[in-house]
């Protein structure tokens, strides 16, 4: 499984992707020091373009499995309801 991450206005996101030709299953731990300092609140799974599909979960432990070739964003954000957003932040 690899794993891109990028950042946005209110958090950041992890784009998970199964390379295999077969199910692949992945735990994410996320440190509750980082989530504090980061403020983040909820995960969320989005689309490609931003928009949120499911709130998946507001802890510091994502488990999922991915169909092969399947990819999967996870949105980590400040925001945790329906008003998250994805404005890309510019570039240093």
């Amino acid at each position: 499984m690899t794993l891109s991450p990028r950042r946005i206005a209110h958090g950041c996101e992890l784009r998970l992707f199964n390379p295999n030709h077969h199910q692949a299953d992945a735990t994410l731990h996320f440190s509750k020091a980082w989530f504090q300092q980061a403020n983040i609140r909820c995960i969320h799974a989005v689309d490609f373009d931003g928009n949120l599909l499911a709130g998946l979960k507001c802890g510091t432990t994502v488990r999922t499995s991915l169909l092969p070739k399947q990819i999967l964003t996870l949105r980590l954000s400040d925001e945790a309801g329906p008003n998250a957003r994805a404005t890309k932040l510019p570039n240093p």
